[in-house]
């Protein structure tokens, strides 16, 4: 019959109103290939003294991910790499630099996003 694409995000639901169904294969989002670049907010958030950044890669590309300070200086490159296409996460430990808001920014060969979170010592 009919194939639905659904992506959900952890705690979404999907409800199907249709009693001709006969087969629902599931997917477990930890298998599947992105379909768009992502960057997530970082958690916790605020951090002391370590945070994980999460991303998603839809194709293989170069990928930096960097932390920059509330003036702009780089602080800290977790990654400087060119990676396979697939969701990713990192950990940064900050807890060798000042309580402060911190971004980070994740660019790949199309896409730049740039986020902000907050380290409280």
């Amino acid at each position: 019959g009919k194939e639905i694409n659904t992506y959900l995000q952890s705690g979404e639901e999907f409800v199907i109103y249709n009693n001709t169904i006969t087969k629902l294969t599931v997917l477990s989002g930890e298998l599947m290939v992105p379909i768009e670049y992502a960057l997530e907010q970082n958690y916790p958030n605020p951090f002391n003294p370590s945070t994980t950044i999460k991303f998603s890669v839809p194709e293989t590309a170069n990928v930096s991910l960097t932390i920059y300070n509330a003036l702009g200086q780089k602080v800290k490159e977790l990654v400087n790499e060119k990676l396979e296409a697939g969701r990713y996460n990192y950990q940064w430990n900050a807890s060798d630099v000042a309580t402060g808001m911190y971004i980070y920014e994740l660019r790949a060969d199309k896409f730049v996003s740039v986020k902000k979170m907050i380290l409280l010592k």
